[in-house]
């Protein structure tokens, strides 16, 4: 039941971008269709039997990050570290993405230079995926404020499928720099 609350949370907001394209540049919309289709293939087909192999959960962010990179001005640059030889470690699909969604939704600026780092790490028995991202701290009206679902059901999925063998630590750790932390142990 998490997980068919997530999909549907992740294509709401996709397909809110691509709309926004469609009224602004037709190229970068039809390269954004070509994207969210292989993703959906993902989510839809690869999915299915309770765990992925991690290379196809990278795969995927790798896609989403391009996906993203679409609607990101010059101001934003984007850090996706992966490690090149990546071990057959079989994780439940989609738990990165709230994590990396939440740094583009909330440590973006068109003013302000930043990046975005995303690194996957891996050792024989853990997957560390740390997330870092400016962090504005800005007030939003209660219009505005996300309900915070992404992360919620994260931690619930995590207790359900990990319990006791993940940690996942989220906050600012400067008075610039957001860092969302999830360590699993497998």
């Amino acid at each position: 039941m998490l997980k068919a609350q997530i999909n549907p949370h992740f294509f709401f907001n996709t397909l809110n971008n691509i709309y926004s394209y469609t009224l602004s540049d037709g190229d970068v919309a039809r390269r954004a269709i070509t994207n969210l289709s292989k993703m959906m293939r993902y989510v839809l087909y690869d999915t299915q039997g309770g765990l992925t192999p991690l290379t196809k959960e990278t795969a995927f962010i790798s896609d989403y990050i391009e996906l993203m990179r679409l609607r990101l001005s010059t101001k934003t640059k984007i850090d996706y570290d992966v490690p090149t030889q990546i071990n057959v470690h079989m994780i439940a699909p989609m738990l990165f993405l709230p994590l990396i969604e939440n740094a583009f939704k909330h440590g973006v600026s068109n003013i302000t230079e930043g990046t975005i780092t995303i690194k996957v790490f891996q050792s024989a028995n853990s997957i560390v995926l740390t997330v870092t991202n400016p962090y504005y701290e800005v007030k939003r009206s209660n219009e505005d404020k996300s309900n915070g679902i992404g992360l919620l059901n994260t931690t619930k999925r995590l207790e359900l499928l990990y319990p006791g063998k993940y940690t996942l630590i989220t906050g600012p750790i400067n008075k610039t720099l957001y860092e969302a932390k999830l360590t699993l142990i497998l």
